[in-house]
């Protein structure tokens, strides 16, 4: 709202604030407007054309059939022991810097030093640890817990054993009142 004995300034859009200069003012008579997305260039920009080339990914072979893949051994080219056990894959050393595992500097603050890394077999016997301590856990809660309520209700039941005597001796002692006032 315009202070009081003030008249808005002529041409002002509502609001008695500074208005800004039409476009049309600003741009020469010759230029027109940018259409959307399309991007204004600059006199003596560089013609820069970008290209992003990548390796497609080769085409799998198509599957034989099931009885072909039965009649494949798959263990061939592996070392294996005498017992007959395929030895497990080991990576190979990392040779100027050919093969070794970049990682953030945030996963060392998760690993907290040099990383342990485990086949999936040990891991999830790892996994299978942890359920099974947190399983003995929850074992030893509801022990305790059952162990607490029957020594509640071992207690309670005492209480109650002990009540009905109590009121035998205080229906004892009020008979024998009555017997004494009648006496009288």
């Amino acid at each position: 709202m315009p202070p009081k004995g003030k008249e808005a300034k002529k041409g002002a859009v509502a609001g008695n604030f500074k208005a800004g200069k039409p476009l049309k003012d600003i741009l020469p008579a010759n230029s027109k407007p940018p259409r959307e997305g399309q991007v204004a260039r600059m006199e003596g920009e560089p013609e820069v054309s970008r290209s992003y080339g990548f390796e497609p990914m080769a085409v799998l072979p198509e599957w034989p059939g099931n009885e072909e893949a039965k009649a494949h051994d798959f263990k061939a080219g592996f070392e294996q022991d005498e017992n007959g056990t395929v030895q497990k894959f080991t990576e190979p050393e990392p040779v100027d810097g050919v093969g070794q595992l970049h990682l953030p500097p945030s996963f060392n603050d998760f690993t907290k030093g040099e990383p342990v890394w485990m086949r999936p077999e040990e891991y999830i016997k790892e996994i299978m640890y942890e359920k099974e301590v947190q399983k003995r856990r929850q074992e030893k809660k509801r022990e305790y817990r059952l162990r607490k309520t029957t020594r509640k209700n071992s207690l309670m039941a005492l209480a109650a054993q002990a009540s009905p005597g109590d009121v035998d001796m205080q229906q004892q002692q009020e008979t024998e009142l009555e017997l004494l006032n009648k006496a009288r």
